[in-house]
């Protein structure tokens, strides 16, 4: 469905993909969208990798950013900008699965940043 929205000239300006067992490839494709504002990744930390945070760090009009690294494999190093620097908001969530807080609803690894950093 990306694919062909991007194939029709489509400006999105939000994006959000929630669940699993998105591709690497399919995840990528959100980046291709210059004109998005607000993005966010939920369940989607299998088909995250740096070069996934880089292109998206790369759109010119970004302003909000949640990112669910839950089940992801990825090292961030981060010796390199990675851009983000328009952001308002970053909302990332870190957590493997056995931490979930179920009487609060509320995972301990959220954490939620007003992007002034």
């Amino acid at each position: 469905m990306l694919h062909t929205l991007f194939c029709d000239g489509a400006e999105m300006e939000k994006i959000i993909l929630i669940g699993r067992g998105l591709s690497l490839d399919t995840v990528s494709m959100v980046a291709k969208f210059e004109h998005l504002r607000v993005l966010e990744l939920v369940g989607m930390g299998e088909a995250l990798d740096i070069d996934v945070l880089e292109c998206i760090g790369a759109l010119p009009s970004l302003v909000s950013l949640t990112l669910d690294f839950t089940e992801s494999t990825i090292v961030l190093t981060l010796e390199k900008d990675i851009g983000l620097k328009d952001l308002k908001s970053l909302t990332v969530t870190v957590i493997p699965a056995e931490n979930l807080d179920y009487r609060s609803g509320i995972p301990w690894g959220h954490v939620s940043v007003p992007a002034t950093i």
